[in-house]
């Protein structure tokens, strides 16, 4: 078997492929000449702009970045996701209740305050402006050990729920949970 000369065997048509392949990391993406903007770190932390050959976050705008993807299985924007909007000390997070209100984990799980740059429950109002509120009667906020969360806390809350057209759970147990009434209606 004869060796070829390493000019011979490393054609610029391989590097394209290499940066082809691992273009989704940042630190080859900017190796290979390609915005961070175009990276995998770019698309799901936020790490869009180019320091020094690397991508990191620096401005509420990589946050936000991708606030209009059509799919977040192809991209998932920590902003509109889960309000993490605000650049602080090279990660996205959540800056203000108005990042939260803005995410769809605000909608769909009542995460909609800003408490230490997360977004989380604190009150009756998050959940009842919440999917979990509309759809399953959790209105009411209870506090548990480590978080907040959302439970259904009267038969009110459980009778204009969906799940109490679809399902028939329109009454309230007594411990968080719209549950079918007996006979003729909540005990």
């Amino acid at each position: 078997m004869q060796y070829q000369d390493a000019s011979k065997r490393w054609r610029p048509g391989r590097f394209r492929f290499v940066c082809a392949v691992f273009a989704q990391l940042s630190f080859v993406a900017v190796a290979c000449g390609t915005d961070c903007v175009d990276s995998f770190d770019c698309r799901f932390y936020g790490r869009c702009s180019n320091v020094n050959g690397t991508c990191e976050v620096q401005s509420n705008g990589d946050c936000r970045v991708w606030d209009h993807c059509s799919s977040f299985e192809t991209c998932s924007s920590l902003c509109a996701e889960s309000g993490f909007c605000t650049a602080h000390d090279g990660v996205c997070r959540a800056g203000s209740d108005g990042d939260c209100e803005e995410s769809r984990q605000c909608k769909e799980e009542a995460l909609c305050s800003h408490v230490g740059g997360l977004c989380e429950v604190v009150d009756d109002e998050d959940c009842r402006n919440s999917d979990l509120c509309s759809k399953y009667g959790q209105c009411a906020a209870q506090a548990g050990a480590d978080s907040t969360y959302c439970v259904a806390g009267s038969d009110e809350d459980c009778a204009q729920a969906e799940r109490c057209v679809v399902d028939g759970e329109c009454c309230y147990d007594g411990v968080g949970a719209c549950v079918m009434g007996g006979g003729g209606g909540c005990l």
